[in-house]
């Protein structure tokens, strides 16, 4: 939708093929007895002009970016090495010990990064586990390079003030969440919608990259000059025949390609 839109203001003519009945994909939403859930979780918190220009014209609401952490009965502010003074005086003297005691060592994956920045005692309580439940592998299996500003770098001042006080400021990597006022998060992104050439019921079923063919399910056949894939990795290289054997099998190995969300209302 984002790639239509703006080659549309390039004067690029495009058409977005969709396989379900209405566009928005993971953005769109469902309603069952009158409540209505987004088809995975979404909070604008986007500062690009770009995006800022779209979304902005969608009334929305506002809140905080302020997370808790659940620990042994005790609500912990993220980030909770910066925030431990509700924990007993015992094991907050050994956290912080283990922090300022932790060694030099060369980072080769994330867990290394975990216990470079936190020392061995916070990065075994929280950041380990965590890690683990939250992208469902090891630390050791994760790289580097995507962390960015996603997580707060451990600073000495920032820990003993939160050990001594719960009067600490807001560390979260963004400051304001958005949301639209009506309609689902889709609303963000329906003045979009509005400006493109999209074709809803079009549904994938083969692509030849030497023909630059599309055929979908509906039996149509479509050329394409320029192609843009948004589906799932694996599901797109399984689409196409020209594929070499090793990429196939490369694509295959990609898991996270998917989500599911458990939505309750009350």
């Amino acid at each position: 939708i984002s790639a239509g839109y703006f080659s549309q203001k390039l004067e690029i003519p495009s058409v977005v093929f969709e396989a379900a009945e209405q566009a928005g994909g993971l953005l769109d939403n469902f309603t069952i007895e009158g409540f209505r859930f987004d088809n995975a979780i979404h909070l604008s918190f986007a500062t690009e002009p770009e995006v800022r220009e779209v979304f902005d014209g969608t009334p929305y609401i506002t809140h905080l970016a302020i997370s808790w952490c659940w620990d042994n009965n005790i609500w912990i502010k993220h980030p909770v090495q910066n925030n431990m003074f509700s924990l007993p005086i015992d094991e907050k003297v050994d956290l912080i010990s283990g922090f300022v005691e932790r060694l030099e060592i060369q980072v080769n994956n994330y867990r290394d990064w975990l216990i470079y920045q936190y020392g061995e005692t916070i990065a075994h309580r929280w950041s380990l586990p965590y890690t683990e439940k939250y992208w469902t592998i090891p630390a050791e299996d994760l790289g580097v390079g995507w962390i960015g500003d996603r997580v707060r770098r451990a600073d000495l001042r920032e820990v003993l003030r939160g050990a001594f006080t719960s009067e600490t400021p807001n560390h979260y990597y963004t400051k304001e969440m958005r949301y639209p006022k009506h309609g689902g998060f889709r609303s963000f992104i329906e003045p979009m919608i509005d400006e493109i050439d999209i074709r809803c019921n079009y549904r994938v079923k083969k692509i030849s990259l030497t023909l630059r063919q599309i055929y979908f399910e509906n039996g149509e056949v479509v050329n394409y000059d320029t192609l843009i894939n948004t589906l799932p990795l694996p599901a797109f290289i399984n689409m196409i025949d020209e594929v070499p054997e090793d990429v196939r099998l490369a694509a295959e190995s990609l898991f996270a390609t998917s989500v599911d969300l458990i939505s309750v209302g009350f």
